[in-house]
């Protein structure tokens, strides 16, 4: 399976994306340190982004909940 693993801007920082299928989750690393982590559920629907600001420890969490037809049915940010 090919996938972005690294990702240059115009500045050359450089944004890491490391995929962990065995525990369903993506971390994305930004140059500063910012952290992206989405996590999906058996049918590839994203269930969580977590997203940490590792400079003042803040962290969101944004949760995705599904109907039977496979919709959106409920986003809660916390």
């Amino acid at each position: 399976m090919q996938r972005l693993t690294s990702n240059n801007n115009a500045l050359k920082e450089t944004k890491a994306i490391v995929y962990n299928d065995a525990a369903q989750n993506c971390v994305i690393t930004e140059p500063n340190l910012r952290t992206e982590t989405t996590e999906w559920n058996d049918a590839g629907q994203i269930t969580t982004v977590t997203t940490q600001i590792a400079s003042n420890h803040t962290q969101r969490v944004k949760n995705n909940a599904y109907d039977a037809a496979g919709r959106v049915d409920t986003v809660l940010d916390i």
